[in-house]
């Protein structure tokens, strides 16, 4: 008795995950030697792990890579071309993947060494969550600003900055920082360019939004904002973000 086998489709042209498949639950997706020409592997996997991260049946990711260990130890200079925009190795594809929210399965090591081999599947609790909330303080950000409110940080410390640098807010988005510190008055948030201003210098401004980074002290700041600025500012915390 002859076996009669599925026919597979091919497409001739480049594929993109969150079109070619939108709407379906894979069980298993294998992506051998891709990886590694890709200019931006991080959004890539994203995708695959919004999708394979789904209610019906959480898929797995199987990926191959030429491992770059063994090109690095041996110092095999022509191993590194222009086809190739990425070069991974055990531990930096480990990381990749752990920054998508993926939990390793397997790990292996084929053709001598020279292959990388991960069998992996979307983690129940991840850094994807840390992704999730970057990408909420964004859109918020970039919404209320592209309908013309005037945003104000309050916080130049660390909380501040590491916010509007790991979410990539600069100046044209928010132009003012707020801190009550008088060493920090009139200096610039590194990286995105926010002057740092008093409390009371902004009551001319009157800003419609006003983002609380500082933990310590975010009651107290809410208080003395609604008092400077009057009850038509929306004084929110970074936490109330994702909910707003």
């Amino acid at each position: 008795m002859k076996v009669q086998y599925p026919i597979s489709q091919f497409y001739n042209r480049y594929f993109i995950p969150t079109v070619d498949l939108v709407g379906t639950a894979p069980s298993l997706i294998i992506m051998r030697q891709v990886l590694e020409h890709l200019p931006n592997p991080r959004d890539f996997l994203s995708a695959f792990h919004y999708l394979l991260n789904n209610d019906k049946s959480p898929g797995y990711l199987y990926i191959e890579v030429p491992n770059s260990s063994l090109s690095l130890s041996l110092s095999r200079f022509s191993d590194f071309y222009y086809e190739h925009c990425n070069y991974f190795t055990p531990n930096t594809l480990a990381q990749l993947l752990a920054r998508c929210g993926f939990e390793i399965s397997i790990v292996d090591q084929g053709c001598n060494g020279e292959i990388l081999a991960f069998l992996c599947a979307p983690a129940m609790h991840s850094n994807y969550k840390l992704t999730e909330r970057i990408n909420a303080i964004k859109s918020f950000i970039q919404m209320n600003s592209s309908q013309g409110k005037k945003l104000v940080l309050w916080g130049a410390a660390g909380n501040g900055s590491a916010l509007l640098n790991m979410c990539h807010i600069d100046n044209s988005l928010i132009e003012y920082v707020i801190d009550s510190d008088q060493r920090k008055q009139n200096q610039y948030v590194s990286g995105t360019g926010q002057k740092v201003v008093a409390p009371h210098s902004l009551i001319g401004y009157s800003p419609d939004i006003i983002i609380v980074t500082s933990q310590l002290h975010k009651t107290t700041i809410k208080n003395d904002a609604l008092k400077l600025y009057g009850s038509t500012c929306t004084v929110i915390t970074t936490e109330e973000i994702q909910y707003a």
